[in-house]
């Protein structure tokens, strides 16, 4: 294979990935009640932002692991 199509073949496989994390992430955020996700701060309208999100560092951390809570502090 060329470089070209084994470059798609990996973007490809990794928007599937990052749509699947989007859809598992969402479909556990909507399964809890209204009650539950205001403990947690969050609103229905926010589950779909906080979904990328969480898909977004999942894909970061594939690429550069680290963990942005320490922020420089260790």
């Amino acid at each position: 294979m060329t470089q070209t199509l084994k470059s798609f073949l990996q973007k490809l496989i990794n928007n599937y990935q990052m749509a699947k994390a989007i859809r598992q992430t969402e479909h556990e955020l909507r399964k809890l009640t209204d009650a539950e996700l205001n403990d947690i701060g969050i609103s229905r309208g926010d589950i779909y932002s906080i979904a990328r999100q969480d898909a977004d560092m999942k894909q970061s951390h594939l690429i550069s692991p680290f963990n942005p809570n320490l922020k420089g502090f260790v």
